[in-house]
């Protein structure tokens, strides 16, 4: 046993966003500390001044422990926190947020500590005052007590704080509003654009209003009226400070967007600067440069990278002399737009149940999702072999929806949501009658293409569901991780394989958690035949081929391509280059090792050609009756070694079959 003060200095807290790791070295302490010493009072007030982010991940340890001083303890810290400074404060406060038992036992009396701090020091120490109005600020993500009071302190900025105070501020105030949604925090904005220290800062955050509200137009029209707008403001920003890359990558992006919607069949000679800066700005990770001085915790999910590289190849299509301006479309660039500024405004935060949750703006851009679902409707008509429906009718109806009128539909909504919830949520039938009724129709004369388009718009909504999830986010950290080696994966190697490899990723964490109910015949292949038989790995290759279809890589994805790597491949995903997705079904040992013995060897087969790295999706059709591995533990990178070359990388996705329910599930 070690003595509480000698333990705390001699280990180092680890980062408190990753929770195992900090409820492991939490655990670690209290099994290893002196008992004795915490019982005594004034050791424990000591060890906790001393090393206060050590200290809390103890006090959280032993209140999971049930210790009978976890109690204590834990008031020990609500009271040294408050009370700490600069780095020390902040260090200990990202462990504090990341304690749920902490939280629940103390959120509400540290709210009110903080907000009298920052009432003590926002005019004579700048630096101190934000620290805790920060903390102050997460704390309200999550707490509604802390929300209403950091909210109060947002609103009451005034000139007689120090100026350190109001420098740091518009970042904070731009987070609140986009969680928050209070209209009064864009006057604090203005406010704070009177001042120098923070005028820049300030204008940023006024742009990224006039963006979303751009985004929340009701036509084309207006949307991109609004957008030129705002491009007007991101220029403004950058031509007040150098190294804005975060301005930049938003204008570079509307500039070629407004020009594209001018001329959809050939774009100014201007755009190709705009790329050229657009590119540079994205190589230099501008999109998670805004919230740089808040810490790591503000910045945006991982998948935000994702949303820009699938953004920017669309503007760059949209700028090629070549391009097929048939399947470009304003709607689709906007509709990514709208998916890369959410992204890039999100932040990851520990929810009160200690579950990582990741909070994005609220956009309601009801017309961009509408035409979106229409414009990729339309699409899949035109680019797939539709068999199960009338094709020819399914297009009639899509063109009388883009040219409805707005007589009063009645009472057809409800008929519409009955029979396709999913179709009637995305095209808005409550707010816009005259589609519910033209809809309604529908569900009466042909109700196979109604069909067909609900589950089309299910698709959708559960992909972009998955966009932040922050599941996915960790998977894709593990496997970029693991991809580090790679010397292929690099420039727009990276942006294909990224995107391509988040969609899988996305599509296996829905398949996680997907019902034999919810998923409809679909997803059947997961879950045991009736007859005892096994499923073959061609329904998991169908079911990926759908799910990469209903997003953004539609054009670019093919089943059972002919000729890669001397083979037919079951899936590919060729942008400007060409990524293999080996899909395979494994009965009886599906450990890494296995696996990799097994197929690794052909899912690298296919990389002759182009960069040396692929996917390879099995289906486990192993015995699950004693549980089935986490998610987590079904995602790795693997080196495949190649005589007299270079290894080649294989991501490996495993996707669970033959699962029972977690009421059928036994203990071993």
């Amino acid at each position: 046993m070690m003595h509480l003060a000698d333990i705390l200095l001699q280990l180092a807290v680890p980062g408190p966003m990753d929770l195992e790791a900090l409820e492991a070295f939490g655990d670690d302490i209290y099994q290893r500390v002196d008992s004795a010493d915490l019982d005594d009072g004034d050791v424990v007030t000591q060890a906790a001044r001393q090393s206060a982010p050590e200290f809390v991940a103890l006090a959280e340890a032993a209140s999971r422990a049930n210790d009978p001083r976890s109690k204590q303890l834990l008031e020990v810290v609500a009271s040294v926190l408050p009370n700490l400074q600069r780095l020390v404060f902040m260090e200990t406060a990202d462990v504090a947020l990341s304690c749920p038992r902490f939280m629940d036992a103390h959120a509400r009396p540290l709210a009110v500590a903080l907000a009298s701090q920052v009432e003590i020091n926002r005019a004579t120490d700048g630096f101190q005052a934000y620290a805790y109005l920060e903390v102050l600020t997460r704390l309200g993500l999550s707490h509604s007590a802390a929300r209403l009071r950091a909210l109060d302190l947002l609103l009451s900025v005034t000139s007689q704080d120090a100026s350190t105070f109001l420098e740091r501020l518009p970042s904070l105030v731009g987070l609140a509003l986009d969680r928050w949604g209070e209209d009064e925090l864009i006057n604090v904005l203005d406010r704070l654009a009177e001042f120098d220290e923070a005028k820049a800062d300030a204008l940023f955050e006024l742009a990224q209003v006039g963006l979303r509200t751009a985004l929340e137009g009701e036509s084309l029209d207006a949307i991109m009226t609004g957008l030129t707008s705002t491009r007007d403001q991101f220029v403004a920003v950058e031509a007040m400070a150098e190294s804005r890359d975060d301005a930049t990558i938003f204008r570079c992006a509307l500039d070629i967007m407004v020009a594209f919607a001018g001329s959809p069949t050939g774009t100014s000679d201007d755009s190709s600067e705009a790329i050229q800066d657009l590119t540079k700005a994205m190589s230099q990770r501008a999109i998670f440069s805004t919230r740089t001085a808040m810490g790591s915790w503000a910045r945006p999910r991982r998948q935000a990278e994702i949303e820009w590289y699938s953004l920017a190849h669309t503007l760059r299509a949209a700028t090629d002399p070549l391009h097929q301006s048939s399947w470009l479309t304003p709607i689709d660039t906007l509709s990514r737009v709208l998916a890369a500024y959410q992204a890039a405004r999100s932040v990851t935060v520990i929810s009160p149940d200690g579950l990582r949750t990741v909070l994005e703006p609220t956009v309601q851009a009801a017309f961009i999702r509408r035409e979106g679902l229409l414009a990729h409707l339309r699409d899949a008509l035109e680019s797939d072999a539709v068999q199960e429906i009338d094709a020819e009718a399914a297009r009639r109806l899509l063109d009388s929806l883009y040219s409805v009128e707005r007589p009063d539909g009645g009472g057809a909504s409800g008929k519409v949501w009955a029979a396709a919830p999913a179709l009637a949520a995305e095209l808005g039938t409550d707010a816009d009658p005259a589609v519910a009724a033209e809809l309604a129709h529908a569900v009466e004369v042909v109700p196979a293409v109604i069909g067909w388009m609900n589950q089309a718009a299910e698709a959708r909504a559960r992909a972009r569901a998955r966009r932040s999830d922050p599941v996915v986010d960790q998977l894709l950290g593990t496997a970029l991780d693991g991809l580090a080696s790679c010397e292929d994966l690099a420039g727009t190697v990276r942006e294909e394989f990224v995107e391509v490899l988040v969609e899988v990723l996305r599509f296996a964490a829905d398949r996680a958690d997907v019902g034999r109910g919810s998923g409809g015949p679909d997803v059947t292949y997961l879950f045991p035949r009736t007859d005892g038989k096994n499923f073959t790995e061609v329904f998991l290759q169908r079911d990926l081929n759908s799910w990469l279809k209903s997003s953004s890589l539609r054009r670019f994805t093919r089943m059972e391509e002919p000729d890669v790597g001397a083979g037919r491949a079951d899936v590919t995903v060729t942008q400007d280059y060409r990524f293999t997705i080996e899909v395979k079904r494994e009965l009886r040992d599906a450990s890494r090792s296995a696996l990799l013995a097994a197929y690794g060897g052909q899912a690298a087969g296919y990389t002759v050609v182009g960069p040396r790295v692929s996917i390879a999706a099995i289906l486990d059709l192993t015995d699950h009756t004693y549980g089935i591995p986490s998610l987590r533990e079904s995602v790795w990178v693997d080196e495949v070694p190649v005589v007299g070359a270079k290894p080649r990388h294989v991501v490996t996705v495993v996707i669970r079959g033959n699962r029972p329910t977690p009421r059928q599930t036994r203990t071993v």
